[in-house]
């Protein structure tokens, strides 16, 4: 067996980083379908609640087309469509790449106004920080972002509200089948004066968090939707069955093609991890009968009834071990 043939876990783990990589770039473009952001908005932007998914995805959600211009008159604001497509690649000047970054408008404002929402989807249950404390700094930089796009010198009252929504999946059962929602507030800290609502509610969070029984009397709405859209363990007609039966949500072509990605990739994502555990699990016992009995490396493989063709793959991780 040559180098090239074997399998090292440098091998494995950029096979996992490449089925993760085409794993979330799946969920994004199955998110920017505008009848999946129809049932998202009408779910947590309360600006939606009284329209129909059907108005939200064909008269409110922007369309693909980016048009940008510049401010050509002072504090003028002009009609700047961020397609859903280029935007969710684009990566601004402070280094965040958003999944989804687009505008909407909101129904019967007299003077078109436009929310900007941010659609992320997460995969890793535990990243190693706070969640919400990167959702209020992904919000607050768009906030900030509209001075010199959306409004100029100090006309702050043109800024916009944003929207952040967080689909969490695979997440550990006392957080799945939940939604928290962060958003700013006014309380009087003295007398009982109140500020306006619409010159404070800039920025509205919504943390949804997947993975839990289909049992549970939570599973239903827009968590039952959204965690049927990324499961892996229902087939692309599960699926499509579900959410037309359930949702009114036609089955389109692309649909379809991602919902098997979907159902390809996790199943080799776990396949992945399922080997890689397993070999770990072996160098241990190999490494603890090397140094409790004494055995050589192959010697203690053959106790294990390691097989041939694996070996090389092993001798070269217990070597690195050694070195480490």
């Amino acid at each position: 067996m040559t180098s090239t043939e074997i399998e090292t876990s440098i091998a494995q783990g950029l096979r996992s980083t490449e089925y993760k990589a085409r794993y979330d770039a799946a969920c994004k473009r199955l998110l920017s379908e505008k009848v999946i952001l129809a049932h998202i908005l009408k779910a947590f932007a309360k600006e939606y609640k009284d329209s129909s998914t059907d108005d939200i995805a064909n008269k409110y959600i922007e369309g693909k087309t980016m048009i940008s211009r510049v401010l050509s008159e002072p504090d003028m604001v002009p009609p700047l469509i961020t397609g859903i497509d280029t935007v969710q690649k684009h990566e601004n000047k402070l280094g965040i790449a958003y999944d989804l970054l687009f505008q909407a408008l909101v129904p019967d404002s007299e003077d078109h106004v436009e929310l900007i929402i941010n659609i992320e989807a997460q995969n890793e249950p535990n990243p190693g920080y706070p969640l919400p404390k990167r959702s209020i700094y992904y919000t607050s930089e768009k906030i900030a972002d509209q001075k010199g796009r959306v409004f100029t010198k100090n006309h702050y009252e043109k800024i916009r509200k944003v929207y952040s929504i967080w689909i969490c999946q695979n997440q550990p059962e006392y957080r799945a089948n939940n939604v928290t929602h962060l958003h700013m507030a006014c309380d009087s800290f003295v007398g009982d004066y109140q500020e306006r609502e619409c010159d404070y509610d800039l920025l509205s969070i919504f943390m949804v968090y997947l993975g839990g029984s289909e049992g549970d009397g939570k599973y239903k709405g827009i968590l039952r939707l959204l965690d049927v859209l990324f499961s892996n363990k229902k087939s692309a007609v599960e699926k499509g069955n579900i959410l037309k039966n359930e949702f009114g949500i036609p089955m389109t072509e692309a649909m379809e093609k991602e919902f098997n990605n979907m159902c390809n990739l996790g199943e080799a994502i776990e396949q992945n991890g399922i080997k890689k555990g397993r070999h770990t699990t072996r160098l241990e016992d190999i490494q603890a009968i090397r140094k409790n009995l004494g055995y050589s490396l192959e010697q203690a493989m053959d106790l294990l009834n390691v097989p041939d063709d694996e070996r090389p793959e092993y001798l070269i991780l217990l070597q690195k071990q050694l070195e480490a």
